[in-house]
Parts: C-alpha cells; structure tokens; sequence
C-alpha cells in the first residue's frame, strides 16, 4: 500500500472517528437540555442555553453559533413546536462547522433560481398586461367608430328631413288656391276698377 493511500484511509478513519464522537456529544446535550425526560425539547428547555454558561460553551465546543438561539431552535426543528432527538442530530450537523459552508452555497444557489423564476414570473405578467391594454384600446377605438356612424347617419336623415320640409313649404306656397280672395264684396260696390287673380297664367284680369 503506498504511503499517499494509507494517508487518504488515515483521514476517512479521523473523519469517521470525528462524526462518531459528535453525534455522542449531540446525545449528551439533548439529554441535559430534555429536563422532562420525554424524548422531546420544547423552547422553553431549549431557553436554558440562555442562562447555562456550560451548555452554551459545550454548544461552542461543537462548532455551532447560538447568537441566535430562537433561529437555531426554528432551524434544528420541524415547526412543530419541540426537538426531537433525531431532529436535533440531523439539524446540528447540518449547520455545524464546514457544513454551514456548503449549506450556504446550497441556499444562495436556490435563491439564484429564485430570483430567475420570479423575473421570469414578472415578464410573463407584464405581457399579460400590455396584451389586456391592447384588448381593452380595441374596444374602445371600435366603440368611437359606432359612435361616429350613428352621428353621421342622424346628420344625414336630419338633413333629409329639412330638405323635405322645405320642399312642402314651396310647393304650398306655389300652389294658386293657396292664395287668399278678396273679401267678399258688399252689394252696390263699384266693380269697374277692382280686379281678382286668375287662374291662367297667375295673371290679372279686370272685371267687365
């Protein structure tokens, strides 16, 4: 075996060794932070790290940050309100060391598609949008065009109309019974110098 092969197998085995003596350490800090002894660590257990000097050095010791001990206790859990053992073992050695580094790469990459999806998302609205603006425009120039139409149409009956009435009032005029006679004549008046219209030819035609 050469040397370079039993120095990869000595770092397996370190790193075998390392995970095996953390998990124990895990187990040990679940059991002093289960006061209730019922499998379970709810936020109020979990607040003694608030106050324990030891357990808050021993959480120190395996790498993880309890700055935030609220956020630590949403992430190490499910959402349902407590830890359980296999909760916390999983959600320790997620966050711990150089696992956090990769869990970060992990976070940024699926925020990156994201982010892509949302401006994807964004496009595709405003497409949606500047097509019911095009609808909601025909609508309207196709509306102004019917208006317009009818206008017209009136315009044009109303001018009719007159056309027509005025052609009643010349023919009324034009026609000769239209024309008023005189008065009647009273007995005994002189008829030699009065005259009265005559049909033919619109003329005057004095009486014998």
């Amino acid at each position: 075996m050469s040397v370079a092969q039993q120095d990869t197998e000595f770092m397996i085995d370190a790193k075998e060794k390392a995970k095996s003596c953390y998990a124990r350490k895990l187990q040990i800090l679940f059991q002093e932070l289960d006061a209730s002894g019922d499998g379970l660590v709810s936020w109020e257990e979990f607040a003694v790290l608030l106050t324990d000097d030891r357990l808050r050095s021993f959480l120190s010791a395996m790498e993880i940050d309890a700055s935030d001990l609220q956020g630590l206790f949403e992430v190490l859990g499910d959402g349902s309100g407590n830890l359980s053992a296999e909760d916390f073992m999983v959600g320790a050695n997620r966050i711990h060391g150089a696992a956090k580094a990769v869990d970060m790469a992990q976070l940024l990459s699926i925020v990156k598609r994201l982010e892509s999806k949302l401006e994807s998302s964004a496009t595709s609205c405003q497409q949606l949008v500047l097509q019911a603006d095009l609808v909601v425009a025909t609508g309207r120039s196709s509306g102004s065009s019917r208006s317009t139409s009818k206008n017209s149409n009136k315009s044009r009956n109303k001018s009719n109309s007159n056309n027509n009435n005025n052609y009643n009032k010349y023919n009324n005029r034009a026609d000769p019974e239209s024309y008023n006679t005189p008065a009647l004549i009273a007995e005994g008046d002189e008829l030699d110098h009065l005259s009265l219209p005559f049909r033919s030819e619109g003329s005057v035609c004095p009486l014998a």
